[in-house]
């Protein structure tokens, strides 16, 4: 039985993470970093019908549950990912990510990729203090996006 839950949850974690499959940042998806994430979020299915998704995968980072050198790390995958952008919207403070709105090449030739980040941690006066990585997939323009993140 324990060999059945275990192989289950092995299944599962492949299966949560295959729409981040060869990119840097779907580590932190995983359970691997589900210690380090203030808040998580994963909506697939109907409810991402009436925005023209099919996946969103969200995680949040604070300063208090996550040390510099991994939201730097971070930071490091999320501009490795970013050079696979068809589009990008970025803002830095100083050598640093504070934002990036990415456009990936789309997944079988039809489904489009995103990935948002914003480095809050970089500007103290910024509430809430996080730092928010989200991952979307869906038939949504990036102009609908942005609409919808307004």
């Amino acid at each position: 039985m324990k060999r059945i839950l275990t192989l289950t949850a092995f299944v599962l974690s492949l299966i949560t993470a295959a729409g981040q499959k060869g990119l840097n940042i779907g580590i932190y998806f995983s359970d691997h970093y589900k210690d380090l994430t203030a808040a998580s979020v994963y909506i697939e299915g109907s409810d991402l019908t009436p925005y023209n998704l099919s996946l969103f995968r969200s995680i949040t980072l604070t300063a208090e549950t996550t040390p510099k050198k991994s939201w730097q790390l971070l930071e490091q995958r999320v501009m490795e990912d970013a050079k696979l952008a068809t589009k990008k919207e970025v803002a830095m403070i100083g050598t640093q990510l504070y934002y990036g709105f990415y456009a990936l090449p789309p997944l079988d030739g039809k489904t489009n990729r995103y990935i948002f980040y914003r480095n809050n941690l970089l500007k103290p006066e910024a509430k809430p203090q996080e730092i928010m990585l989200v991952y979307i997939e869906g038939k949504a323009s990036s102009a609908e996006l942005k609409k919808i993140f307004k």
